[in-house]
């Protein structure tokens, strides 16, 4: 099976997702601090970003993956 993609950019992409994963985390856990629970808007903030971050990786890895195992059609 051939592949039509770099593996450079595949192991950097993985590296930015794993990324993107960790900053997630931390941005949740850092979110719900005792001061920040009293100011609803900034764990608010926080969270929706770690949501967002997180999404994003998801979508990503998902995107990669499907698009590496794809099989070329006839026409192509």
């Amino acid at each position: 099976m051939e592949h039509n993609y770099q593996p450079l950019l595949v192991v950097l992409g993985t590296i930015v997702r794993h990324f993107l994963t960790i900053v997630a985390g931390w941005l949740f856990a850092y979110g719900v601090t005792q001061e920040q629970a009293d100011a609803a808007i900034d764990a608010s903030v926080a969270i929706v970003l770690s949501l967002v971050t997180t999404a994003i990786a998801l979508a990503w890895s998902y995107i990669s993956k499907r698009n590496a195992f794809e099989t070329p059609t006839e026409n192509q």
